[in-house]
Formats: C-alpha cells, structure tokens, sequence
C-alpha cells in the first residue's frame, strides 16, 4: 500500500474512533507506521488529509455515473446510480459518516472545492431524471414545473441512500446491490407506470 493511502486509512480509522479534534497528528503518524515529518511530507495538516478522504469518496461516485454506457436507459442509469451510492456507503461507512461529521472544520476554500463535486454528482442525477423525462420514460406528476420535479425528486433519491447510514448494517442479511435495487424500484415507481418498470426490472 503506498505510503499516502495508508496515512489516509489510518485517518479513517482514528477520525471514526476519536472525531478529527481528539486526533493528534503524533497518533496518525504512530498508526501509519510513519514519524511525523513522514506525513508532513505528504499532507500540510490534518484539513488536507480529511478532504483528501471526501475528494477520494466523491470522485468514485461521480467516475461510477459517468463512466455508465451513455446510451444505457434513464431507468438502467437510475439503478446503477443508486447502487453506486450505496456501495460507496457500504464499503466506506466510516468516511461517509466521517464527511458530514467533521465538514464544519474546512474553510471556506475547502468547502467551495468539495461543494464543486457534490454538485457534479448531484447534476450528474439530475441530468439522467431530465434525460427520463425527455425520452418519455419518466412522468412529471401533476401540474408541478419539471424544474422543481427534477430538483425535488434528485433530492429524494439522495437523501434517501444518505440516511441510510443512520440504520445500515454492513453486517445485515441484505447486500448492497439488493438494498440498492430496492431504493431504485421505489423511486422509479414514483418516476414511471408500474409496468414499465416491472418490465425494466426483468430486462
């Protein structure tokens, strides 16, 4: 394992166990196997190395999304989305829980960076619900402008798989991929008619 990622796990394991402002950098450097002017060489402070653990967790989801077959359908691209947020959650518990935890401790540079990628991804979803709705896949309820409905039901999706670090258990009987499909056939039930999507669901 090259030195940076294990100053990196290291963080997770000891930001998880104490919180970022009861870890010394003496203790990361003692869990990393390395003396302090060994991480100095790698990261200026602790802040760097915090956001270098939501960069790496936010550049996955956005790769998985982007790097999806363009001409899949907007339901395939829902469902992978979801499943990619929710591999992330389960095989990063702790970085994510991490993220929103100890966010309030960058400054505003830091925040502007980070927000950028959050906002990718989050257009990257929003993208692919326009994309449904364009193509015919997807309804808009009622008399509800498709801005808002894009923006409302983007959120619903989001906040939906976030949440679930509050009762997931990585441990649990149900893997990811079956928590994932079954958040996705939820919200694309809100999304489509129930046939199209039993139909997706059996392609």
């Amino acid at each position: 394992m090259k030195t940076k990622d294990r100053i990196v796990n290291s963080a997770i394991t000891l930001f998880s166990e104490k919180g970022y402002e009861g870890t010394s950098m003496r203790e990361l450097a003692k869990k990393a196997g390395l003396t302090a002017a060994g991480i100095y060489n790698h990261f200026k402070n602790k802040t760097e190395i915090l956001r270098e653990i939501q960069t790496i967790f936010l550049d996955d989801l956005i790769r998985a999304v982007e790097e999806y077959p363009a001409d899949a359908s907007a339901k395939k691209k829902i469902e992978n989305a979801t499943l990619a947020i929710m591999d992330a959650i389960t095989h990063n518990l702790r970085p994510f829980k991490i993220m929103i935890l100890e966010a309030h401790h960058f400054l505003q540079p830091d925040r502007r960076e980070l927000q950028v990628k959050a906002n990718k991804f989050e257009s990257l979803v929003k993208g692919i619900i326009d994309e449904g709705i364009k193509s015919g896949e997807f309804k808009t309820k009622g008399r509800m402008q498709k801005e808002l409905f894009v923006k409302m039901t983007t959120f619903f999706l989001l906040g939906g798989c976030n949440y679930s670090t509050i009762w997931l258990d990585t441990e649990g009987k149900l893997s990811y991929k079956e928590i994932g499909m079954l958040f996705s056939t939820i919200f694309l039930r809100g999304l489509c008619s129930d046939q199209e999507c039993t139909d997706t669901r059996k392609r």
